[in-house]
């Protein structure tokens, strides 16, 4: 039999163990009903969201890891869990999103709906002035690519920064200490970026697929050569034409990203004895896949 004092010790430690369950229920509730629920077209948007918003935010990509965000289309999923979202954050020109964003509104009435590019100087791949990428062919319109450099994602913080805090007034304070940090070191990114690239001692050429180093390319004075056409594979003349300007310009990376097809950049390294290197700049981890592509310029690979 257990003694009386074995049997108080016994009803002690049950009690002690259940208030220590419900208080870890409460605040594990408490916790989550602090959370806000934001939604993002891609990784690098996520990234910056929750580098600003931290464990306050539960963040959603809508088009998910290694789909292309030009040709993407949501589940019906999807359009369900959006109406959770206090805020969409989308680029503005992607193809996904002029396609879709009209009809993501409808589908989620209230839910905020917010652009990250209206602070950004907008790449229009017709003007005269654009310089640093070659297309063969004609190629037109408004280059959406816009997270490949520091100076736009502090401009993208920001907007997404200004949003969050009209959300939550009640984390101002945790929130402006986060983005101030984060635009601190995108700054001194931004420093090393170019001391690496000056250091090199030349200006670089380099091919792509799909332009999605426009902006990444006019920030530090290299040339991007463009394999696709207006989403189209090139025909034969124009392949001829980027093998010979890729021998004038003396490439020596290839960049090809998950997304797209490979055939052309693997012939056009056939005839050119480049280098073929896969990136993804969409990735989540936005710093470290662009010292990837600066390695991968500069011979440090």
């Amino acid at each position: 039999m257990i003694s009386q004092k074995k049997l108080f010790q016994l009803i002690f430690l049950l009690i002690l163990n259940g208030l220590f369950f419900f208080t870890s229920c409460k605040k594990s509730k408490t916790r989550n009903e602090q959370q806000t629920q934001i939604t993002v077209t891609i990784e690098p948007l996520r990234y910056l969201t929750e580098q600003i918003g931290g464990p306050y935010l539960t963040v959603k990509t809508f088009v998910p890891k290694g789909l292309s965000p030009e040709t993407y289309e949501p589940t019906p999923q999807q359009l369900v869990d959006l109406q959770k979202s206090k805020i969409y954050f989308a680029i503005g020109e992607l193809g996904f999103e002029k396609i879709w964003l009209k009809r993501l509104k409808e589908s989620a009435p209230d839910t905020k709906f917010i652009r990250v590019d209206s602070e950004i100087k907008l790449i229009d791949t017709e003007s005269e002035s654009h310089k640093h990428t070659s297309h063969v062919g004609h190629h037109h319109g408004i280059d959406p690519h816009i997270w490949t450099t520091p100076q736009n994602m502090i401009l993208m913080a920001q907007k997404i920064y200004e949003a969050l805090i009209d959300i939550r007034p009640d984390l101002k304070d945790t929130f402006s200490t986060r983005y101030d940090q984060l635009k601190k070191e995108m700054e001194q990114t931004h420093v090393k970026l170019s001391d690496e690239f000056k250091a090199s001692g030349s200006q670089q050429a380099f091919l792509i697929y799909h332009p999605t180093l426009s902006y990444f390319a006019e920030a530090y004075g290299l040339k991007q050569i463009v394999i696709e056409e207006q989403g189209k594979s090139p025909a034969p003349s124009q392949l001829k034409k980027i093998i010979e300007e890729c021998k004038k310009e003396n490439v020596q990376i290839i960049f090809v990203q998950q997304e797209f097809d490979q055939r052309n950049a693997e012939i056009i390294a056939r005839e050119t004895d480049t280098k073929i290197v896969r990136i993804n700049p969409l990735d989540y981890n936005w710093e470290k896949e662009t010292w990837r592509i600066v390695r991968a310029l500069t011979g440090k690979n």
